[in-house]
């Protein structure tokens, strides 16, 4: 499994230049392919054009971890647009959004599909150039070609990997495995519900200092 998230640059190379020769529909874009996994979410590896940000800064400080785009992608959303307002009912740390800004990571557009392995893949769009209302209609024209597109590179990565795996559609149910001393436990995972771990969860209480508990109730650790 470790093996899933660990960056080979040989392998980084050829699924850049698979999603960027995919993404034609679009002048200029800024892209990332994320897996993280749902069980354990200190899995995970993201691959992008901005290597500056994602691949330095975000990935070395584990932003992911209460990045609320991740967050949204992990909870059930399938394809949904984000900037700074739309995510700020989120769960998550807002405040990620002030580093990014410096590396033009201000709003974009996330397509997700889940794999029979219990990990999450993530295709994010992110406007670089023109206006906003170009870049969403370059979303919705092409949606189909996006979801295509993740599908693709996933199916592409996990075979470069030596691994078989299988994608699981929109409404198939999801389930959190257990592993004790005596007995692997199987639990279905409500609609939307959150996978995160102790720690995580600590962290993003502590960075938004909630004042209404209840926003949390639909994790489980």
């Amino acid at each position: 499994m470790l093996n899933l998230f660990k960056h080979q640059n040989d392998f980084d190379i050829e699924m850049r230049n698979c999603i960027q020769q995919q993404l034609t529909m679009f002048d200029d874009v800024i892209f990332t392919y994320a897996l993280i996994n749902k069980n354990n979410p200190n899995l995970f590896y993201i691959l992008s054009n901005r290597i500056d940000w994602f691949e330095s800064d975000y990935q070395i400080n584990n932003r992911h971890r209460t990045d609320p785009v991740i967050i949204t992608g992990t909870s059930g959303k399938s394809d949904f647009y984000w900037d700074q307002t739309a995510m700020s009912l989120s769960l998550g740390d807002v405040n990620i959004f002030k580093s990014a800004r410096d590396y033009g990571v201000m709003q974009g557009h996330t397509f997700t599909l889940h794999d029979e392995l219990n990990n999450v893949a993530m295709l994010t769009l992110i406007r670089k150039t023109g206006e906003i209302y170009e870049f969403r209609q370059t979303i919705e024209r092409n949606q189909n070609n996006f979801k295509k597109i993740l599908r693709d590179c996933h199916e592409k990565n996990m075979r470069m990997r030596g691994v078989e795996c299988d994608v699981i559609y929109p409404g198939c149910r999801r389930y959190q495995i257990y592993q004790t001393a005596d007995a692997k436990i199987v639990r279905p995972i409500m609609d939307n519900e959150i996978i995160a771990p102790i720690d995580t969860l600590a962290e993003i209480v502590r960075k938004r200092a909630s004042n209404s508990p209840s926003g949390f109730d639909n994790i489980a650790s």
